[in-house]
């Protein structure tokens, strides 16, 4: 069990963000990067022993972490806050830095009174625990402490507000969150079941795989559900909105009913439908990304936007048992009503004899044939669009 941090009160701050905007069980985007100096070393050692690290990481407790802000704030280097379990889905790698593939459990919820926990690091590994450590092993002695967090799979109304006005930050870190406008990926539901999806390992074949994401399939369109959120203190005065978001993936892959979610206020959820137009053989990543208002004319001097990129893969679906099933009997009306039409005709054609006694069957025929023709249109129709 580690934890995994990220300086609140400097330029990365976004990092600590971007986790929070993402369905539990989804991976994140990329991995997290360290410096070695940034890593405790007790845990360095094992993260660089090929033989170790291959034994730790079949332990699931190893492989799990609390994802969190430091501070470099003296008067707050031993505070933690903690954000989101998460869990290891590659063997790290230190060739250049140290890198962690994950993907993302439960939020941690808010105290009682709505703020955010926090723990003393301190207290937790040793007296003057570095400011500098960023990822560190916790103590079997303290990890009771971090389990005993209340944790939930949804996301903790009012999570992303605190940022800005909770005690346990320093000014300087509340001054990166205010005024930053961050969108969250609340829910992909299928539009014409109503099924809401769960992510899922994209690659199940792969035992290596660090992609879990939605399977989304070609020509069904899912609505999906984003919440934008400007974070400010109730008493700060409203800067201009000087960003949209954009659907930032390609128009060749993707139908979007909204392209752009145009904000216009600090807080909003809107529903887009997307639907995929080609099937992939890999996972990809479908983005929305912050784009400047091109009516306000006024340019910011910090970006302070945050975007996501949705881990999933477009699959070309396959023939499934009740389509094959329409197509055989759908094909089986259709030459069953040709060959009565054929018949209708071939009557018809004879009965032009003055001796032939059967006309009547001329209009029987047609009527066997049109309700076979009928039917063969509906179940064809139905194995063409594919509508399971």
């Amino acid at each position: 069990m580690f934890i995994l941090c990220t300086n609140a009160d400097g330029k990365y701050f976004k990092s600590g963000l971007e986790p929070l905007l993402y369905p539990t069980g989804c991976s994140f985007y990329r991995p997290f990067s360290y410096q070695e100096q940034w890593v405790e070393p007790n845990f360095l050692s094992v993260l660089k022993d090929a033989n170790q690290l291959k034994i730790k990481f079949e332990e699931t407790n190893w492989k799990t972490g609390y994802l969190g802000l430091r501070f470099k704030l003296n008067t707050f280097r031993s505070t933690f806050v903690p954000l989101r379990l998460i869990y290891l889905t590659k063997m790290p790698t230190t060739s250049d830095k140290v890198n962690l593939w994950f993907k993302l459990g439960n939020y941690i919820g808010l105290t009682n009174t709505g703020d955010l926990q926090n723990l003393n690091l301190d207290s937790n590994f040793y007296a003057n625990f570095p400011v500098d450590r960023l990822l560190a092993e916790i103590p079997s002695g303290s990890q009771s402490n971090f389990t005993s967090l209340p944790n939930q799979a949804e996301f903790p109304s009012g999570l992303i507000d605190r940022l800005a006005v909770d005690n346990a930050l320093p000014d300087e870190a509340k001054e990166n969150f205010k005024n930053t406008t961050v969108l969250r990926l609340d829910s992909i539901v299928k539009t014409e079941t109503r099924e809401t999806l769960t992510p899922q390992n994209l690659q199940p074949n792969n035992s290596h795989s660090t992609d879990f994401g939605f399977e989304l399939f070609k020509d069904k369109q899912y609505e999906f559900t984003l919440s934008y959120n400007r974070i400010y203190t109730p008493d700060e005065s409203q800067d201009p909105l000087l960003y949209d978001y954009k659907f930032n993936s390609s128009a060749d892959l993707y139908e979007v009913t909204k392209p752009r979610l145009t904000i216009t206020g600090n807080y909003r959820t809107e529903s887009t439908g997307v639907t995929p137009k080609k099937g992939q053989d890999s996972p990809t990543l479908m983005e929305w990304i912050g784009d400047p208002k091109t009516e306000v004319g006024i340019v910011a001097n910090t970006v302070k936007i945050v975007g996501i990129q949705v881990p999933v893969k477009n699959t070309e679906p396959n023939w499934s048992s009740r389509r094959i099933r329409d197509l055989v009997i759908g094909s089986g009306l259709f030459l069953f009503a040709v060959y009565y039409f054929v018949l209708a005709y071939l009557w018809a054609k004879a009965a032009q004899n003055p001796d032939f006694k059967g006309e009547g069957m001329v209009s029987i025929f047609i009527g066997v044939g049109t309700f076979a023709m009928t039917w063969s249109t509906t179940f064809l129709n139905d194995a063409w669009k594919n509508k399971y």
